[in-house]
């Protein structure tokens, strides 16, 4: 197997050592907290850490060793030096329900940071976030990547029917165990890593403020399904329950945090690999990620599947069921980057109601304004803009675009519903003259209040478009030569005209050789009878002799 080599542009390297976290202020000091961004990590084994850094195999009859500590050092020495302004908090150990959680402290990121991989030699998505989260950070006002994850754990196995929940517990969240199906037999470990997790958030943000920083929730990293995705029945529940497992998570972060933006930051799923040897529902488990991506607001799949894990039969992972180190470094980075783009200032979540739908979900605004794009369907017109649930048709729509411009009572995270009613129908009369005939892009005499026609004129041999009116004005061709009308709240009338073209009223051409003494005789041959069509043929036959 080839050596594998990342083509991710290496970052300046900082100088100095690990971070120290400081110390807290001695007695009388001025106290000033300093702010740290917070990005909560959680789920399985590809999120706790199983890419290992030193991966040995068999190539053929050769014996391979891949050396990705060395790779990752040349891309950036503080992969392996640590990053000063990207912090780390949390466990990515199997820890067993029978024990206490780890005893955890902010360290930096780095390929070795105690508690960051599964086990020792590995690294989780944790190194490439750090490399692609370090360029918007200083020392002084870090990031900082909280992490709970247990490799092989189930999302919604109630009951315990998988070795991994009686083990280590799984990830049901209060509204997934209300809304498990009736007479279910929850195992004892039911819901015990959603509450190690949050215990884990608490006990990070002390330690935190303990070192005067103050945290504030930015992103969500989740990593999960590939144990769901062995059975049939986990798998078809998985939509409802990630759906569930994310609205408890933002609520119950956004308790701990004291900050109710945390209820909308950005949640980024990480989309199961389709080579990994999960079972036999990967699809359906992808599936239902990209449902949930669809349906709730602000949150996004990073599709895993330009990472083969087992290909062609070959296991190129660290296992086959683990990225390997260098695609999972590459991984992180891509987490950090969907998460970061899609933080802002202002959020604004976009939906459409019945009849209707909008360009994109999510706008983002540092503030400036930002224009919502939408599409009514025929027959169907904006009857609605709701900001928060209050109605500002007035005052944000202009034109028939929709503007937001966020001030200082504008909120970090805001709902837009668009709402459509049935538009006022009308009739439409057209009048053709003679000579062409016209493509309409709505036929029919029926035609509703907005409605925009496209008219492609026709005309026959020897005319030309002479013009189109509607309701009285002329309408101008496009550069295409086809020409475009909006209907509006009335009935209306389309007109077009054609007329000969100029070639068309010439003599015939003198190229005939025919002048207009014989055309005339040709006439008159045809009434004066056979003879004399005769003679004319005659006449006609010795002029052309003649030029000859």
């Amino acid at each position: 197997m080839k050596k594998i080599i990342l083509t991710v542009a290496a970052s300046l390297a900082v100088a100095g050592s690990a971070l120290c976290a400081p110390a807290p202020l001695a007695a009388g000091a001025e106290e000033q907290m300093k702010q740290a961004d917070v990005w909560i990590v959680a789920g399985q084994s590809n999120a706790a850490g199983w890419s290992n850094l030193t991966r040995k195999g068999i190539e053929g009859s050769h014996y391979t060793s891949y050396h990705y500590e060395e790779e990752l050092n040349e891309i950036d020495p503080r992969n392996g030096s640590g990053y000063n302004n990207v912090l780390y908090y949390g466990s990515g150990l199997d820890q067993r329900a029978d024990r206490e959680l780890p005893e955890m402290s902010l360290t930096s990121v780095a390929m070795k940071t105690p508690l960051q991989a599964g086990t020792s030699g590995h690294i989780g998505p944790e190194l490439g976030m750090a490399n692609a989260l370090s360029s918007r950070y200083t020392p002084d006002s870090p990031a900082v990547i909280i992490k709970y994850a247990v490799g092989g754990t189930y999302l919604g196995d109630f009951k315990g029917d998988g070795q991994q929940t009686k083990d280590y517990g799984n990830w049901a969240s209060p509204s997934m165990t209300a809304q498990a199906p009736a007479g279910t037999n929850f195992h004892k470990n039911n819901g015990l890593l959603y509450t190690r997790l949050l215990q884990t958030v608490t006990n990070g943000f002390a330690a935190l403020k303990a070192q005067r920083y103050a945290p504030s929730v930015k992103g969500y990293i989740w990593m999960q399904g590939e144990a769901d995705a062995g059975t049939s029945s986990l798998a078809n529940a998985y939509q409802k329950n990630l759906e569930l497992f994310i609205g408890d998570l933002r609520k119950d972060v956004a308790e701990i945090a004291k900050d109710d933006s945390a209820k909308t930051r950005p949640f980024v799923i990480g989309k199961i690999n389709s080579t990994g040897l999960y079972g036999n529902f990967v699809s359906v488990v992808r599936a239902a990620e990209d449902a949930v991506c669809e349906k709730l607001p602000n949150v996004f799949t990073v599709d895993t599947n330009k990472y083969d894990i087992v290909k062609d039969g070959v296991v190129v992972g660290s296992d086959q069921w683990h990225f390997n180190a260098a695609d999972m470094y590459d991984l992180g980075k891509r987490f950090a980057a969907c998460a970061l783009e899609n933080v802002a200032k202002y959020t604004y979540s976009v939906t459409a109601g019945a009849g209707g739908s909008v360009a994109k979900r999510t706008y983002l605004s540092d503030g400036e304004a930002v224009t919502v794009g939408y599409t009514a369907e025929r027959g169907k017109k904006l009857s609605a803009v709701k900001l928060n649930g209050e109605d500002v048709t007035q005052s944000c729509l202009q034109n028939g675009k929709i503007s937001f411009t966020p001030n200082a009572q504008t909120a970090a995270f805001n709902t837009v519903e668009l709402l459509f009613a049935d538009a006022a129908a009308y009739r439409i009369t057209v009048n053709l003259g003679a000579g062409g005939k016209i493509n309409r892009s709505i036929s029919g005499s029926r035609v509703y209040e907005g409605d925009e026609i496209v008219i492609e004129t026709l005309p026959a041999d020897g005319y030309e478009t002479e013009s189109v009116i509607f309701n009285g004005a002329a309408v101008s061709p496009r550069e295409d030569g086809k020409y475009t009308v909006v209907v509006g709240a009335a009935d209306c009338t389309l007109s077009v005209t054609f007329k000969k073209t100029e070639q068309a009223n010439d003599p015939m051409p003198e190229e005939s050789g025919l002048s207009g003494g014989a055309i005339a005789g040709i006439v008159i041959g045809s009434v004066a009878g056979a003879g004399a069509i005769a003679a004319g043929g005659a006449l006609l036959a010795i002029k052309a002799k003649k030029r000859k």
